[in-house]
């Protein structure tokens, strides 16, 4: 085995003993038979043993996104809460050889922005038009989210219009359709329910 494939072996080793330590963190003194119910009743059971082996780092280089996605809906959290924990302020190696900020790793998970540190081997960080334009479909949701919370605080008749105006911009690109009656969001090209008398 080379050194970088030690390094990278190791890294993989420290992030799942990391995401192991956040559950066992996240559920308190409940047990791990009550975290392995927890996750039959979300569909998809994850035995006691495989749970006391991340509780106690012995589970190697495995975590499966399944299993962290079923974790942390189990355990009231968000996948990146277990991944990154924090605290934020510290460093963290976010790709073997490279270190970056915590708080930076847990927004580049979660698609805020592109930021994979300087200090180890490839480029800095992929492009930022790359980075962009695979992520852009989730920016757009995310914007469309906090401009309808918006739009719903707001009393100014002009004020609700402006908004109305992004929202309506911002679904054309995503190319979707939102009622004004209704927040639930129709794809463009289903038919809608005729409700009128012919």
């Amino acid at each position: 085995m080379t050194k970088a494939q030690a390094d990278g072996e190791q890294w993989a080793k420290d992030l799942v003993a990391r995401a192991g330590k956040a559950m066992k963190a996240a559920r308190g003194s409940k047990s791990a038979a009550w975290l392995s119910e927890r996750t039959a009743e979300l569909g998809y059971r994850i035995s006691p043993t495989v749970i006391a082996k991340l509780d106690s780092g012995h589970r190697g280089s495995v975590l499966s996104v399944t299993e962290l996605v079923v974790l942390a809906a189990a355990l009231n959290t968000s996948p990146v809460n277990l991944v990154y924990p924090g605290p934020y302020q510290n460093a963290v190696e976010i790709l073997p050889g490279r270190n970056s900020g915590e708080f930076n790793a847990a927004q580049w998970f979660s698609g805020i922005y592109s930021y994979l540190g300087n200090d180890g081997p490839g480029p800095a960080e992929d492009p930022a038009e790359q980075w962009r334009a695979n992520t852009e479909t989730l920016h757009q949701w995310r914007n469309l989210d906090e401009l309808m919370t918006l739009r719903d605080e707001m009393d100014n008749p002009d004020h609700i219009a402006s908004i109305n105006r992004q929202i309506k911009a911002i679904s054309e690109r995503l190319r979707i359709a939102i009622p004004t009656e209704d927040v639930d969001l129709i794809v463009v090209g289903e038919e809608p329910a005729d409700d009128s008398d012919a």
